[in-house]
């Protein structure tokens, strides 16, 4: 399981990308533009492999 951040304009693309990546067992987030996503990105560790 992953956290994902899908950063899209298309509010149609990123429901879809979500849609699909919560199915597979994903944590999705999702933002519209680089800006309002990198807030999100800094709170969200990701675990180092």
């Amino acid at each position: 399981m992953l956290n994902i951040l899908i950063i899209d304009d298309d509010p149609h693309v990123r429901e879809a990308l979500q849609a699909v990546l919560t199915h597979e067992g994903h944590h999705v987030f999702e933002a519209a533009t680089a800006s309002s996503g990198r807030p999100q990105l800094e709170l969200k560790p990701t675990p180092c492999s």
